[in-house]
């Protein structure tokens, strides 16, 4: 029995376009909710952790230094006094009028291409992408086809939850959820569609699937303080609460990663959690530079907070999304790890030269040949006039394995004009094909970003030469070698410094924020699977 939101989208694709721009209301300047993020007033009143207690992120190595507060681009303040918001410009044409388009035609999402009509401004408003309102663009809905956004033109989103699904979008002009001035608070999604094509696209096939800038992007959601912190304490398998070491203003609801304390951090065995946070709460005994966070179910690990190092805590979680479709996902992820017991592999392993010595140890697990054909989502920000602007904003599903220069965020030669270009207080979370790369581009930001579960170098700067990028307060875990590393013939420069670095002594530390380090003599034990091997060559 078809429901009555079904049946009713039917009757009025029925009514036609005329239907359709009569029931489409404009939205609201600013959403009623969800509020501007706030600090936690309410109290922890549950039973504390034995300690010790650790503060100011501690090290017995170096001085972990913090981002201030001042750093964050559109925070609690900007969003109070928001200002030259895009969508409350006059003058604008809505989605859902023939006039927006270059054929006189409202789309519908049939996998067909669409072009805004040239010198039009267009307000993408809640009740837009279905005729007659009310509705968003759903799975089930289908999707649109490439939307091109020529140079004199601007797309322009409401402050509305919307949800738009499309193979592509062509940005010559400009795209603009929110601004810096006026980041949005409502939740909105970009999902980019299709299966990875055989053979792989083109590198002239910049939009497929993905988000192709040579004009200006503007993606603003809310930014909240820090992006990511540290355990204040060793929070214990079973346990609901985690304490950290910042004053938060996350939000209950939100999904964050809870990074491994353990020696070995791979797809078939590691010690990252997924969490929701139910509460956000302030720990008086402790001062205001705690807080805890209550969890909706236990931990199933323990994770390490004493003062020589202390697990990692990384918002995932965004009010605006920009995500690859469900096709995303590789189709050779299995097996999750390889072994070197069988003749022909040993063979192998020792052609490419590794010693016959750490071979007989038989060693544990590694990466297999596989995790090849993940096909996500892509933004490209291309060329010397091209901006990108982009804070608050979550990636999920993105990045192509193996096509050249489709990664999750990619300044893509913009040259010294990087300087008005950054990616800030985001996340990317399973990525097929590194994190955020800054290529030929100087003078940009990324910054204050959180990244987990990605394949190949995170952070990357792609030739080496950029000069005067600003790299800084960023966070990395999970992240793997692309395809199997003792066969980096196949793959010279593509497997993760981050993973490859990670054995100075017999005792090493799995990567997170910055990459690897060893561990003294007077750090407690590492938790690890019953065999661990590192080659030696």
């Amino acid at each position: 029995m078809r429901k009555r939101g079904a049946r009713g989208r039917l009757l009025r694709w029925a009514l036609g376009p005329a239907a359709a721009t009569a029931a489409c209301v404009r939205d609201a300047a600013l959403p009623s909710a969800p509020a501007l993020p706030t600090w936690p007033s309410a109290p922890y009143t549950g039973a504390l952790p034995p300690g010790p207690f650790t503060r100011r992120h501690a090290s017995e190595f170096v001085t972990q230094h913090r981002p201030a507060a001042a750093a964050y681009p559109g925070g609690a303040a900007a969003d109070a006094r928001r200002e030259a918001c895009p969508h409350e410009q006059a003058g604008l044409l809505d989605w859902h009028d023939g006039a927006s388009w270059e054929d006189g035609v409202v789309p519908t999402p049939n996998g067909s291409p669409a072009t805004l009509a040239a010198g039009a401004k267009v307000l993408l408003s809640s009740c837009s992408l279905l005729p007659g309102g009310g509705a968003m663009a759903s799975a089930a809905d289908g999707s649109f086809g490439i939307i091109t956004v020529p140079a004199s033109s601007e797309l322009i989103f409401a402050d509305a939850p919307i949800a738009l699904r499309a193979a592509g979008i062509v940005v010559e002009g400009a795209l603009r959820v929110g601004s810096a001035s006026c980041p949005f608070r409502a939740a909105i999604s970009v999902t980019l569609t299709g299966a990875r094509p055989s053979p792989k696209p083109a590198a002239s096939d910049v939009a497929v699937k993905g988000v192709y800038v040579t004009g200006t992007l503007d993606a603003h959601g809310t930014v909240f303080h820090p992006t990511w912190t540290r355990l204040a304490a060793t929070a214990a398998a079973g346990e609901r609460v985690l304490l950290v070491q910042d004053r938060l203003n996350w939000r209950a609801g939100a999904r964050i990663v809870l990074t491994t304390t353990a020696k070995k951090d791979a797809r078939d065995w590691h010690e990252n959690e997924e969490l929701t946070v139910a509460e956000v709460l302030t720990v008086p005994s402790l001062g205001s530079d705690v807080t805890a966070l209550t969890l909706t179910a236990p931990l199933a690990k323990t994770h390490y907070g004493g003062f020589e190092y202390q697990a990692e805590v990384g918002l995932l979680s965004r009010n605006v999304l920009i995500q690859g479709d469900e096709l995303s996902e590789p189709t050779d992820a299995t097996p999750l790890a390889c072994s070197i017991d069988k003749d022909d592999s040993e063979t192998a392993a020792l052609a490419a030269g590794f010693s016959s010595s750490s071979l007989s140890k038989r060693c544990s697990t590694f990466p297999c040949d596989n995790h090849l054909t993940g096909f996500g989502a892509h933004v490209m920000v291309a060329g010397s006039v091209a901006v990108g602007r982009v804070s608050g904003v979550e990636f999920f599903r993105v990045g192509q394995t193996n096509v050249v220069a489709r990664y999750p965020f990619h300044l893509h030669h913009v040259g010294a004009a990087g300087a008005h270009s950054y990616i800030r207080s985001s996340s990317v979370h399973r990525s097929y094909y590194r994190c955020i790369t800054v290529h030929g581009t100087h003078n940009a930001t990324v910054r204050e970003n959180v990244a987990y579960d990605a394949i190949g170098h995170c952070y990357y700067l792609e030739d080496g030469v950029e000069e005067d990028n600003d790299v800084s307060f960023n966070l990395a875990a999970h992240v793997h070698t692309m395809g199997a590393y003792w066969r980096n013939d196949n793959y010279p420069s593509q497997v993760s410094c981050l993973l490859l670095a990670v054995c100075c002594t017999s005792s090493c530390r799995s990567p997170t924020a910055a990459g690897a380090s060893c561990n003294s003599p007077t750090h407690p034990p590492l938790r690890e699977p019953s065999l661990v091997v590192v080659f030696s060559r």
